[in-house]
């Protein structure tokens, strides 16, 4: 369960993150004006702050395979602020999205008051879903962080005695002096 808690937090953030992601640079929606060529509205177009908000929630993802339990739980509260700056954004986004639709439809034809067919694609859903990743996986690390073990970096080990010159300089002794000068006498008799 601690291993599975940290690895769960990082790869559910980082796949809410390339969701929302993705969700952001897909084609929202197409719109046919009568006596023009179609316009194609991306998601960088209609909610450009989804795609710092998928890089910010990627980063935090990262954050987390490094992060202390104590600062796990930082970085998840970010995460839920973060996640809720992103749905609030694409809630106001996909409320005005007729409005988004006709303003391109009167900016790829020059008129003003103009009805344009479109259609629109599930790329604002897969923004979504990615936003609900996300936002379970803060509250699964907020919740997790504290069972985490600690990195193994931080664990100290101590080293077995070789018996070697080089121990012993380690050590900061002489491995010429005392007995061993003895030892070096009686080989050069």
């Amino acid at each position: 369960m601690r291993a599975r808690g940290r690895i769960v937090a990082v790869l559910a953030h980082l796949v809410g993150g390339a969701l929302i992601l993705a969700g952001s640079v897909l084609v929202w929606a197409t719109v046919v004006p009568a006596d023009a060529p179609s316009v194609e509205l991306d998601g960088t177009t209609v909610a450009p702050a989804l795609a710092p908000v998928a890089l910010t929630l990627g980063a935090l993802g990262l954050a987390l395979t490094i992060a202390s339990p104590i600062v796990a739980r930082v970085l998840a509260i970010l995460g839920v602020a973060v996640v809720g700056i992103g749905a609030t954004h694409l809630a106001q986004r996909v409320a005005t999205l007729g409005d988004t639709i006709a303003d391109a439809a009167s900016a790829a034809t020059g008129v003003t008051t103009l009805d344009a067919a479109s259609t629109t694609t599930a790329a604002p859903a897969l923004a979504v879903v990615g936003l609900v990743l996300a936002l379970a996986s803060a509250v699964w690390a907020f919740v997790t962080a504290p069972h985490w073990q600690r990195r193994q970096a931080q664990q100290r080990f101590e080293r077995a005695e070789s018996g070697l010159a080089w121990d012993a300089l380690d050590d900061g002794e002489d491995p010429t002096a005392s007995g061993r000068a003895d030892e070096r006498g009686t080989h050069d008799r």
